[in-house]
């Protein structure tokens, strides 16, 4: 339908009264195929901190949320003159609310299936935020929404300011919906404007997970996904060397397989491992062994820690002694009181955790001014007292660190994580911190 300047939130009985809204767009866009007026719900905008501000980088910053409650009318197609548009968003006897914070999204494509080409909100006088209109039966209301130029792009390309980013999931179905809008206005933070996700109206009691990847955001943390916009970026994502930080761990090198030439290769998977530089993709030094494959070759340059267990209750199992600590000497003239390193977690295989520290007090993914040893702390997430697969003597895993010297060169470092051969006492599965006994050559 063609609209001349004048919209209903509902059409049966249609009056004057309700929220006129006037488009100020001296900066464009000129004209417009379609529009969509939503409402959000204005007493609910949680602010969530820790939200990458581009996924090349580790910056963060905080957005706002703002959740749909409903829409004003329904598909609306050319606007002839943006500028002095006016669209009348009439009152809805079915819902109690009488203040929205509106959004106006203006398409340069037919009922909406171009790009956003403009987005208008209201910004009350003494606010510099978006600002809730009233919609009431028995009065009219009129304001002023700026609308500000913007170009849409994709979840891989850089954030910058100017832009809107349309964010799809798949439903139960398996069919594409829009998400949500991500807005990245000239001034000010970036804003999310959430859709339904059940095909209703209403989003207001939504989880904030607006990229469906099942790892939802809240106002107090981030940490289980730090770039909402985006699905393949969350806490148990999968990295690879792409110069994304795809898990969340602001990790700048990881390990990653490699084609193994005149190193020892994994046996069953036939490749090596590198390190790379995951802020920006390139490969540090060459491919080597892994640590699983050196040490079951009993070859040079085998490094092991022994993990003790207990018999699992079930033909190979294992119960594992953790959370265990052993101590990885640095080795002559590599890490010095003059000369001290840093270390860093940069891969861990076989479903465990670990973490590493200069003087086995805090443990983290990195540590720093390491001189003649570093402490290497792994456990499994599962808890204490639960089977794990594997038999003793043989390899459960491995852990890569990376060894920064302090002329900034990099060393990647394999470990082997194998199975105590000696019966420890039995009483790993009461939990505790034990001994882990590494070797080095």
């Amino acid at each position: 339908m063609r609209l001349l300047g004048l919209s209903c939130l509902v059409v049966a009985g249609c009056s004057e009264t309700g929220a006129h809204l006037t488009l100020s767009a001296p900066n464009g866009p000129a004209s417009a195929m379609s529009f969509r007026v939503v409402l959000a719900k204005p007493d609910v905008v949680p602010l969530v901190n820790g939200q990458r501000v581009t996924p090349a980088r580790s910056e963060v910053q905080s957005v706002s949320y703002y959740l749909q409650r409903t829409v004003a009318g329904g598909e609306h197609d050319t606007i002839a003159q943006v500028d002095g548009f006016t669209v009348r968003v009439a009152p809805d006897i079915t819902i109690s609310e009488t203040a929205f914070v509106p959004f106006v999204l203006v398409y340069d494509g037919e009922n909406e299936t171009g790009n956003i080409v403009g987005v208008a909100t209201f910004v009350a006088p003494d606010s510099n935020v978006p600002s809730p209109i009233l919609v009431k039966r028995d009065e009219i209301d009129k304001y002023t929404l700026t609308v500000e130029p913007v170009v849409q792009v994709s979840d891989r390309e850089p954030a910058v300011a100017g832009q809107v980013q349309l964010v799809t999931c798949i439903d139960r179905d398996q069919k594409e919906f829009v998400s949500g809008v991500v807005w990245r206005p000239k001034h000010g933070g970036e804003l999310r404007l959430v859709f339904p996700d059940d095909g209703s109206l209403d989003a207001s009691n939504r989880a904030l997970d607006l990229d469906c990847d099942g790892h939802p955001v809240t106002i107090e943390s981030s940490g289980s996904d730090c770039d909402d916009t985006r699905a393949w970026f969350h806490r148990d994502a999968a990295e690879s060397c792409d110069g994304f930080d795809t898990n969340c761990d602001s990790l700048q090198a990881i390990a990653v397989a490699c084609a193994a030439t005149n190193v020892c290769s994994d046996p069953t998977t036939g490749t090596g491992i590198a390190l790379c530089n995951d802020t920006n993709g390139g490969m540090v030094g060459q491919c080597q062994g892994d640590a699983q494959c050196l040490c079951a070759n009993s070859s040079t340059g085998c490094n092991r820690c022994f993990v003790d267990n207990e018999l699992g209750s079930a033909a190979g199992t294992v119960k594992p002694c953790q959370p265990t600590v052993g101590i990885l000497l640095m080795g002559s003239g590599r890490c010095t009181d003059l000369t001290p390193c840093v270390v860093e977690m940069v891969g861990v295989t076989g479903g465990w955790v670990a973490e590493v520290s200069g003087d086995e007090g805090t443990f983290g993914l990195k540590t720093t001014n390491v001189h003649d040893k570093v402490y290497l702390k792994v456990k499994r997430p599962e808890g204490v007292a639960v089977d794990i697969p594997g038999t003793r003597g043989t390899s459960t895993g491995e852990v890569d660190l990376v060894i920064t010297g302090a002329n900034g060169a990099k060393e990647l470092w394999p470990i082997d994580l194998e199975l105590s051969v000696d019966a420890p006492l039995s009483t790993c599965s009461a939990g505790g911190l034990y001994q882990m006994y590494c070797t080095q050559l």
